[in-house]
């Protein structure tokens, strides 16, 4: 086996298999729930006044949790 292709090997092994570490049996993970937090809002107004009140790193991203 030609030695340039050992490293690329390597990490895809490793990659593999970390995706089978991180899989879980869990409903929700955490960033999952806190985007269901958003999406239970029953209307526009609660859901800007949760994106005011609370300040998590999905306030960053308000496109995605009103299309959520």
């Amino acid at each position: 086996m030609n030695a340039r292709f050992r490293p690329h090997l390597l990490f895809f092994f490793i990659s593999i298999s970390a995706a089978w570490v991180m899989i879980s049996h869990q409903s929700l993970w955490i960033d999952e729930n806190q985007t269901a937090g958003y999406a239970r809002q029953p209307n526009l107004r609660e859901w800007a006044q949760v994106m005011i009140r609370l300040k998590k790193s999905e306030t960053l991203m308000p496109l995605g949790m009103f299309v959520a």
